[in-house]
């Protein structure tokens, strides 16, 4: 994998010195698909949850962007006294403004500071199959499953 991120990276970096000969600045129009990398760079360093999303944006004007994202978390861990599980999806959408909006900006730069309104709904299921009730008054142990 980290082989495809580095010729990914590569490309991004190539296509930045040759996109700076251009003498004047057009905006981008269109749309992105991408990969929201926190999940799958969070679930190295954490092996009770994994978390994985989609995102999209599409340009309406300038600076007006609908913006949609997409995907799963499942949490499982066990501690000495109980086990959680929480599995389910979700979705985000809505809409971004470009606060940087000017009329002529430099070569290059492509410099954003957005403002959005989003609606976003969860799907979760979750549970504590198993946990320990501990009474020191009659030193008994309850195991509930």
């Amino acid at each position: 994998m980290w082989k495809y991120i580095y010729i990914s990276a590569l490309s991004f970096l190539a296509l930045s010195i040759k996109g700076q000969n251009k003498e004047e600045w057009i905006p981008a129009k269109g749309f992105t698909v991408g990969v929201n990398m926190v999940g799958p760079v969070n679930s190295i360093f954490n092996n009770d949850q994994t978390t994985f999303s989609f995102l999209s944006t599409i340009t309406f004007k300038e600076d007006l962007y609908f913006f949609g994202e997409v995907g799963f978390e499942n949490i499982n861990f066990r501690k000495e006294r109980y086990d959680y599980n929480s599995n389910g999806s979700f979705f985000k959408i809505g809409m971004e403004q470009d606060l940087l909006k000017m009329k002529k900006k430099e070569v290059g730069r492509n410099d954003n500071l957005l403002v959005g309104v989003f609606y976003g709904y969860a799907i979760q299921e979750q549970g504590a199959p198993k946990f320990l009730i501990k009474n020191d008054y009659t030193k008994v142990k309850y195991y509930i499953e």
